[in-house]
């Protein structure tokens, strides 16, 4: 109330202005207290000072507005350092009715700091907020930056918090420890396990944060998965005097060590965690017990493994499976039966429950349970019909087919033994081999492909290898895989037994086709040569085309004296597409220039093959040729037999244009005309209407 009252009258005094006798006499007293209450304040007499600052404010005399206005702040900042509980009053009250004075600054720092000494962070956050930006010297930024960050943390604003902290962390002050502890947390709580982990690395020669750091910095490794890390750095940590959970940092290097393989290691630590640690439980448990059993301590796994199996979950049948596992080497085949039996009553884990039951009846079968034998071994086969285990139920399958075309049953059978015997494998090979064959036979190509890679995966005779691979390349060809046909061809041309194979040159035009499928010419090319090499191990009719396939390479490769020598071959052979090849020769004749030639083979190609699929083509290309060589007659027959005898065909237009130019070449001005007038009728807007 007293705080009011002297603000209240303040107030008044400041809006009255009265005007004194001996100004300067009474100016001089009224500052003497003003100056007292600074001096006082220095020496951090706060109490005095607040005394000094009052009666400068409640003063008669013609003090200062400065002084005055002033003064009600340092009431303030006194109150605030005798933690008095209106200092909060005194100091909003300032900042309220003097908003322009010179210490607004130190205002909202005192009463910022007030805030943080009660712990009321979020207030404290609001006023400290407000000091951004202002100029302090380095000491007060520094204590600024921290106090705003652990307000704004203690607010849970951490995104303020973290560049508050940040600004102070390697500063050299006092705060700097602390804001780099904070600024570390806060990254680590966020998962930042690298900004973290360096900092907690600094923090190591922290005498207020050393004990803690450790804990920290192994966690941080523990989280990325850096065992390595873990075992070189946190047991010398560990054994610093002063480290703080050493109990948990234990744990981490024990788990360390048992994710490395380092077991015996690991029962160091675990075994220390067991005795001093309240929290051990299942983890710890198997983990001693999984320790000892690869150690070969089955005698000391079996009691950890005991205390795992009273929970029914994934835990407790890994616990009951290598549970078993102990009391067989430790001579207990009736124990370890029950123990497979009850691990692979567990579905939690499919492995553990097969291996357990196979075992638990070859077990029930080795004590001359018999019957128990005979049911679960049924049930076995028929429960896991892919095991690795039937093979000895699956055996005398084998034999029943073995000497039988039935090649999908014998796969079956086959193919539930894993582990198979170099006899097996050997039928196995055929038989997959004769059932891809008779897959490719009823049109099945994508099973047969299948059937032809598994006869491979199984070599046994080199005959049915080679076969196999050629039989692929036919599928996948069939299929359009053309590079995978092309593969396939390869390697049945490079095996073992494929000199002895009927296929062996087919296999060359093949892959001449599957490399000219995929545009692969000079590789197309190749093969095709290969093959027409030997023509005693060719047909007529793969002969006949190889050589123009070989010529075609050679016409896109642009070797056309190639090209044409192999042209003419398959004419000589009297290819069954040698008006194919009648064609491509008048076109590179035409193209060296050579048009009586050109016009020989295309009338050979007219004469000999009037039923062709390239008579169009012939028929305008001899046109264009004689229209050349100034034979207008004969260009005039072929153009009009394009028109009448192939309405539909794409030369019509042209050769309705090379109609025109004939008419007109021989002076026939109308026909011409008219024949021009038609073009532009009957096909507007061609290349063929522009030039008529």
């Amino acid at each position: 109330m007293m705080a009011r009252s002297i603000f209240l009258w303040l107030v008044v005094m400041i809006s009255v202005n009265p005007v004194f006798s001996q100004k300067t006499t009474i100016y001089t007293e009224a500052d003497r207290n003003y100056r007292l209450g600074l001096e006082l304040l220095e020496k951090q007499k706060y109490d005095a000072a607040r005394k000094a600052f009052e009666q400068t404010i409640s003063s008669s005399e013609s003090v200062s507005l400065e002084a005055r206005s002033n003064s009600a702040y340092y009431v303030g900042l006194c109150t605030a350092e005798l933690f008095h509980p209106d200092a909060e009053y005194l100091l909003l009250d300032f900042l309220k009715r003097f908003p322009e004075n010179s210490l607004v600054n130190e205002a909202n720092y005192t009463l910022a700091n007030s805030y943080y000494r009660a712990k009321k962070f979020k207030k404290a956050l609001e006023y400290y907020n407000r000091l951004e930006g202002v100029s302090f010297s380095e000491d007060r930024r520094n204590e600024v930056n921290f106090k705003m960050g652990y307000s704004a943390y203690m607010a849970e604003d951490y995104e303020k918090a973290t560049r508050a902290f940040f600004a102070v962390k390697d500063k050299d002050c006092k705060y700097a420890t602390a804001a780099q502890y904070y600024y570390a947390h806060m990254a680590y709580v966020n998962k930042n396990y690298e900004t973290a982990l360096k900092e907690f690395l600094k923090l190591r020669e922290s005498e207020s944060f050393a004990p803690i750091a450790p804990y920290y910095i192994t966690q941080i490794y523990y989280n990325q998965g850096k065992y390595d890390e873990i075992l070189k750095y946190s047991p010398k940590a560990l054994d610093s005097a002063g480290t703080r959970n050493g109990l948990e940092i234990s744990r981490m290097i024990a788990e360390s060590h048992f994710r490395k393989g380092n077991y015996k290691e690991a029962i160091d630590y675990l075994a220390d965690y067991e005795k001093n640690s309240p929290n051990t439980g299942a983890t710890e448990y198997y983990e001693l017990a999984y320790c000892n059993y690869r150690l070969g301590h089955y005698e000391s796994a079996i009691p950890y493994f005991k205390k795992l199996t009273s929970v029914e979950d994934s835990i407790a049948q890994n616990a009951y499976y290598h549970l078993a596992d102990c009391y067989l080497h430790t001579g207990d085949k009736r124990a370890a039966r029950i123990a497979f039996q009850s691990a692979g009553k567990f579905k939690y884990d499919s492995y553990i429950t097969e291996e357990s039951q196979f075992a638990f009846a070859k077990l029930s079968l080795d004590l001359s349970l018999q019957s128990v034998a005979l049911e679960t071994i049924q049930s076995f086969i028929k429960d896991y019909p892919e095991s690795v285990h039937n093979t000895e139920a699956n055996e005398m399958l084998i034999t029943l087919y073995a000497g039988t075309r039935n090649y999908k049953d014998a796969l079956t059978a086959l193919d539930k033994i894993k582990t198979k015997t170099p006899g097996m494998k050997a039928a196995y090979q055929k038989a997959a081999y004769y059932r891809a064959l008779e897959l490719f036979m009823d049109n099945k190509t994508e099973d047969a492909l299948k059937y032809f890679q598994i006869s491979l995966d199984n070599p046994s005779e080199p005959v049915l290898v080679a076969e196999s691979h050629y039989w692929k390349g036919e599928a996948a060809y069939r299929l359009g895989r053309y590079a995978q046909a092309y593969q396939s061809y390869t390697e049945f041309l490079s095996a073992s037994g494929a000199m002895s194979s009927g296929h062996y040159n087919t296999a060359n035009y093949n892959a001449g086709y599957a490399s000219f499928k995929q545009e692969n010419y000079s590789a197309a090319m190749t093969s095709f040569r290969k093959y027409i090499k030997d023509k005693n191990a060719t047909d007529k009719e793969r002969y006949a085309d190889a050589l123009i396939r070989v010529a075609d390479c050679y016409f896109i490769l642009r070797d056309q004296v190639a090209a044409l020598d192999y042209y003419n071959q398959s004419i000589q052979a009297k290819a069954k597409a040698a008006d194919y090849a009648l064609y491509q020769k008048s076109i590179i004749l035409g193209v060296q220039g050579k048009l009586q030639e050109k016009i020989t083979s295309l009338d050979q190609l007219i004469n000999d093959y009037p039923n062709s699929a390239y008579m169009d083509d012939a028929l305008f290309e001899n046109a264009q040729a004689y229209l050349t060589v100034g034979n207008n007659s004969r260009a005039l027959t072929n153009y009009e037999r394009v028109i009448n005898q192939f309405p539909n065909s794409s030369y019509v237009k042209k050769a309705e244009l090379g109609k025109a130019l004939v008419y007109y070449n021989d002076g026939k001005d109308e026909q011409a005309i008219a024949a021009c007038k038609r073009i532009i009728k009957q096909y507007p807007n061609t290349v063929e209407s522009r030039e008529a």
